[in-house]
């Protein structure tokens, strides 16, 4: 099986060492005029994304919804499996309320707009029979020097603490078990709409502490770690529930604790 990955450091490396699938790796900058060729190509998983933290990038609506709508038209053409990877931003902040797979979509931030405009756009061209969604939650797992995350950009050994937000929650997906969920949309070739997240929803606070308390001292990490509530200006959602499909329950298996500890051993071997 021949298939197209745009990015998606870790599950390419993952997939080039255990030799699963034979990939086709397009280095060229992407662009709604330019893209790779589809020949020979049975899949075309589009990871390429801008996320929220980079709001600002003017090339955010090109990257995340002019670009894999124009490739998932031309996989639509040719017969060839499209899987796009989504979020669950493209749905509001809602308290105690969890997202079903075919809910109204009312994203709120700029990244979950984007999002929901390809979503929108592939259900209204009739892609459905060779088109993949899978919206997910914070995934966490892998190691990047080049990126911060939650658990890396705290500097244990400065003396200022870090303002962490109390009041937002998420379901960290463990990204190896997302990796195995994607192999098998690939290889049984699953269509629709899916949601793919770890079975913990859980605040920013209380996932830190739970990381550094084995490691740093509880004196340390209540000092370091400084709960703080979201600011009314803010556009981060606060509480976006979605619910892991039944169909693919069996890949998260990995619990929150299990997960987390995986993570620091990559990040500070």
């Amino acid at each position: 099986m021949e298939l197209r990955v745009i990015c998606g450091t870790f599950w390419t490396r993952r997939t080039v060492d255990s030799k699963k699938f034979n990939l086709k790796i397009d280095f060229n900058e992407l662009s709604t005029e330019r893209f790779f060729s589809l020949a020979d190509i049975d899949v075309v998983l589009y990871l390429s994304v801008v996320h929220q933290t980079n709001k600002e990038n003017p090339k955010l609506v090109e990257i995340n919804t002019q670009v894999p709508t124009a490739i998932a038209i031309e996989c639509q053409k040719q017969n060839i499996h499209f899987i796009y990877m989504s979020t669950e931003q493209v749905f509001e902040s809602q308290n105690d309320f969890t997202y079903q797979e075919d809910s109204p979509q009312n994203a709120k931030t700029i990244y979950g707009i984007s999002k929901s405009m390809t979503e929108k756009a592939l259900v209204l061209m009739n892609l459905g029979q060779n088109t993949t969604i899978l919206r997910s939650s914070m995934i966490y797992g892998y190691k990047n020097d080049k990126k911060k995350n939650l658990f890396n950009h705290i500097d244990w050994s400065s003396i200022a603490p870090y303002s962490i937000y109390s009041d937002a929650y998420t379901k960290p997906t463990f990204i190896d078990d997302l990796c195995e969920c994607i192999d098998h949309v690939i290889e049984n070739k699953i269509t629709g709409v899916f949601h793919t997240v770890g079975n913990e929803m859980i605040d920013r606070v209380s996932l830190l502490k739970m990381a550094f308390i084995n490691k740093y001292s509880k004196e340390a990490v209540d000092y370091f770690i400084k709960p703080v509530k979201t600011p009314p200006s803010s556009d981060i959602q606060k509480y976006i529930n979605i619910e892991c499909s039944p169909i693919f329950k069996m890949f998260f298996k990995t619990t929150l604790k299990e997960g987390v500890m995986k993570q620091l051993f990559r990040e500070f071997k």
